[in-house]
């Protein structure tokens, strides 16, 4: 037992630690030769993040952020994920993971990058920190503690969204690295070949845990909201794939010739991370309404439209200012072109996004509400999709010292027999789909030339880590589009009702039995659970499913837990609809090709991976 002297002690310690990495990191700016300030003010605020999350993890209600998302019935691994479940808790992660970038960037750099870069990246580090102590203080006491906990929201009770924060975090952190290389750069006059090096090696580990996030976000979307989809064009996901969409269009500009886009790439590195800012003030602010959004007050949303003012101002100011100075190469040969054509593309699909977000919100301003939903991205950010894989099916294939009148003889060999596979096998796929729109059968089409022209490639090529790192990311991004496609516009859903001993035929000509309903106990709920087997059409069984709708009664929510079944390449998702009386009413979903989404997010992270491990250990030209 905690006695409650040590636990004011702790929180003491935790805000102190605070306030000391405030002045180590303050002072850090203004003495940028004192190599230890900046391990201390990482050191700092880990010893900070590491006391709350013990506060969570033994439930010690003197402090009220573990009163307000903790319960002692909780699994260990959910009283963790508490910590950051919220916005005190999540904004002290966020903090802790840019100082370690503070503290990377430091080590790793080369010595005449890294004390520059250090105090561009201590500058935010510092505000950030301000914000804390200002604004969310976790390390708030209660002299007369409770008994018990409010418990965490049961809709952030999931694996997933555990790890999940902490990686999006560390790709949205990570971004910082690049931009402060950009602003470097722009007052230096110059874009040296160390700079560019940089710029690639951070880009691509930030590129990386940006997938992984976002991967693991959409996959809980999918099976903990109990609905059937994932949560795509949900506001605050939208403005969430900004940052990846530049950082992806800022790594196809590095690939090329730099010095040829100059100011592209500058413009983007900043952009990317000032995108990061934007989604944390969305998220934060209660400017839009999501499953994703903390409930915030107004004084911690102008702190941080405050914060994204100045960053974004301040940078883009210098980068107009001082762009001038770059002068473009254009185009010196076709490589550079295709990889003009992939950025600009990007970044049509950017202002497609922003335009999303920016304009309901004008509109609400003037006292109307417009909401912005599937058909305006079909429209819009569909087609653009489908020119980017055209384009990429390609790319592989153009190096850099390849001519124009070379492109010929390559377009009637290789190139010619994977549109011919192509075409082959959207028809036999087709054979799965009831019907696809044009443009979805435009798209499905694209993705399986990304894929096959991919696979030719490196079977030309050969397996190394160059080649295996844009592989894995280039056809991991076409198996995924292909699993969206699949399961959005092949998909089947029903609502039956089922007694206990009833049968009905579903999708597939399967026939699903209730055999039972059964109250299940659980650490912090209990659940009312259908099991549910599986028969094929020769009254085989395959599977039992048992979907839940649980009552945590601390929060005094109601949940429910979805179940599926897993084919090689599809899901039959159940959904417990109604547990109050026979019949049960049971929703049914099969959606066909949907395991190639998840698919392909791990090769897009496996790539990103590779490609990192690459640039970082297999050639640190520059440490």
């Amino acid at each position: 037992m905690i006695t409650t002297s040590l636990t004011f002690s702790m929180a003491w310690m935790g805000e102190a630690a605070l306030y000391f990495a405030f002045i180590t990191g303050l002072w850090g700016l203004f003495d940028p030769k004192k190599k230890g300030l900046v391990p201390l003010t990482t050191g700092l605020l880990i010893i900070s993040l590491g006391i709350l999350i013990y506060a969570h993890s033994v439930c010690d209600f003197t402090f009220l952020n573990v009163v307000e998302h903790g319960h002692t019935d909780q699994p260990l691994l959910y009283k963790i994920a508490g910590v950051w479940g919220n916005h005190e808790g999540s904004m002290l992660l966020w903090v802790v993971e840019l100082s370690l970038y503070y503290l990377a960037a430091w080590q790793f750099l080369p010595r005449p990058l890294a004390r520059p870069i250090n105090q561009i990246i201590g500058c935010v580090l510092v505000s950030f920190i301000v914000f804390i102590l200002a604004a969310c203080n976790p390390f708030m006491t209660l002299e007369v503690p409770p008994l018990q906990g409010e418990d965490l929201n049961p809709v952030l009770q999931d694996p997933s969204l555990s790890v999940h924060p902490p990686c999006l975090y560390a790709g949205y952190t990570g971004l910082v690295v690049p931009f402060a290389l950009a602003v470097y750069a722009l007052i230096n006059k110059q874009l040296s070949p160390l700079v560019v090096q940089a710029l690639r090696r951070w880009t691509v580990l930030a590129w990386t845990w940006l997938t992984l996030g976002l991967g693991l976000g959409s996959f809980w979307a999918y099976y903990e909201l109990g609905w059937g989809g994932w949560w795509f064009w949900d506001p605050v996901e939208t403005v969430s794939i900004l940052p990846w969409l530049t950082a992806t269009a800022l790594l196809h500009t590095l690939s090329g010739y730099p010095q040829a886009l100059k100011k592209s790439s500058l413009l983007l590195a900043i952009l990317g991370f000032v995108f990061c800012l934007l989604v944390l003030f969305f998220v934060r602010s209660g400017i839009v309404t999501s499953i994703h959004s903390f409930a915030v007050d107004a004084e911690r949303g102008l702190f941080l439209f405050s914060v994204l003012f100045l960053v974004m101002v301040g940078s883009l100011g210098i980068w107009f200012w001082y762009q001038r100075f770059f002068f473009s190469m254009g185009c010196p040969d076709f490589y550079s072109c295709l990889i003009t054509i992939h950025a600009s593309i990007l970044g049509m699909a950017i202002g497609v996004v922003l335009l999303a977000i920016l304009y309901p919100l004008v509109r609400q301003l003037g006292g109307k509400m417009v909401s912005i939903g599937t058909p305006y991205f079909q429209t819009t950010f569909v087609p653009l999709t489908f020119l980017l894989l055209c384009f990429m099916g390609i790319g592989p294939w153009i190096s850099k010292s390849l001519k124009f009148n070379m492109l010929k003889d390559k377009l009637f060999h290789d190139l010619a027999l994977a549109f011919t596979t192509t075409l082959g096998l959207t028809v036999g796929l087709l054979l799965w789909v009831d019907s696809l729109p044009v443009m979805g059968l435009l798209v499905l089409i694209a993705s399986l030339w990304l894929i096959l022209t991919h696979i030719f490639w490196m079977i030309r090529c050969g397996v190394t880590l160059k080649t295996m790192g844009m592989f894995m990311a280039h056809t991991g991004l076409g198996l995924a589009i292909v699993g969206m496609i699949g399961a959005s516009y092949g998909q089947h859903q029903q609502t039956i009702l089922l007694t206990p001993g009833q049968s009905m035929e579903i999708v597939q000509g399967w026939q699903l039995t209730l055999a039972n309903f059964k109250t299940q106990p659980g650490p912090n709920y209990f659940a009312k659970q259908a099991v549910l087997e599986v028969h094929n059409q020769q009254g085989q069984k395959i599977t039992t499913l048992t979907p839940e709708r649980r009552y945590y009664t601390a929060a005094r929510l109601i949940h429910t837990e979805v179940s599926f079944y897993s084919t090689f390449f599809s899901h039959l998702y159940v959904v417990l609809l109604e547990d109050a009386q026979p019949p049960y009413a049971v929703q049914v979903t099969y959606k066909p090709w949907i395991n190639f989404l998840w698919l392909g997010i791990v090769f897009m992270v496996l790539g990103g991976g590779i490609a990192s491990l690459r640039r970082f250990l297999v050639t640190p030209s520059y440490w």
